[in-house]
C-alpha cells in the first residue's frame, strides 16, 4: 500500500511491530488518504488469516493497488503495478458493497484466531468487519465465500508474480 495519513515506517523495526503499523495506517486511512475517488461505500477490502506462524493480511484498494503481508516478516508490495493483480482487486472492492450486511462496526481490531478470517470493509464511516472460519473460503460455505475466495485470488497471483520474479522470468 502507499503511504497513509501516517507516513511510511522505517528503520530496523521488528517484524511484527512493522506489521502492526500497516494495519493501523491501513484501519485509520481514508480514501482521501490513500488519494482515491471511490464509486462505492467500500474504498478498500482487508482480509486477515490466522494461521498457526501468525497472521496473513492482503488488502486492496479501489483503484487496483494490493498487497500482502506478515506478522511474522515480509510482505508482497506493489501488486497493483500488475494487471493481472489490479484487475482482481478492483473487482473484489467493487463487490464489497453487497457483503456489507454481514459485516458489523469494528470498535476494535484483533488478530484473528489460527482458521479465523477477518473481511475488513474500509469505508470513510469506519471500518465494517465479518468474521468467519478459514472452512467459509470453499465455495457455497458462507455469504462471504465469493468475496474471500476472491481475495484468495490475489494472494495467489501476488505470489505467482513473486515467483517469477525470483526466477527472472516476466510476471505476466
Amino acid at each position: 500500500m502507499p503511504d497513509g495519513p501516517q507516513g511510511r515506517g522505517g528503520g530496523a523495526d521488528e517484524p511484527a511491530e512493522l506489521f502492526r503499523r500497516l494495519r493501523e495506517r491501513l484501519f485509520r486511512g481514508t480514501a482521501a488518504s490513500y488519494g482515491l475517488e471511490p464509486e462505492t461505500r467500500v474504498w478498500g477490502v482487508a482480509m486477515e488469516m490466522g494461521y498457526p506462524e501468525g497472521t496473513a493480511l492482503v488488502a486492496c484498494l479501489s483503484d487496483g493497488r494490493a498487497q500482502l503481508s506478515f506478522s511474522h516478516g515480509g510482505a508482497l508490495l506493489g501488486g497493483g503495478e500488475h494487471e493481472s493483480v489490479r484487475l482482481r482487486a478492483k473487482a473484489i472492492v467493487e463487490a464489497a458493497d453487497r457483503f456489507l450486511a454481514h459485516a458489523a462496526r469494528a470498535d476494535e481490531l484483533p488478530l484473528p484466531l489460527e482458521d479465523h478470517v477477518h473481511t475488513y470493509f474500509l469505508t470513510d464511516d469506519g471500518v465494517l468487519v465479518a468474521e468467519t472460519s478459514q472452512r467459509a473460503m470453499e465455495p457455497g460455505h458462507h455469504e462471504l465465500s465469493p468475496l474471500l475466495h476472491a481475495g484468495q485470488t490475489v494472494v495467489t497471483e501476488l505470489i505467482r508474480i513473486a515467483r517469477a520474479q525470483e526466477r527472472g522470468e516476466p510476471p505476466e
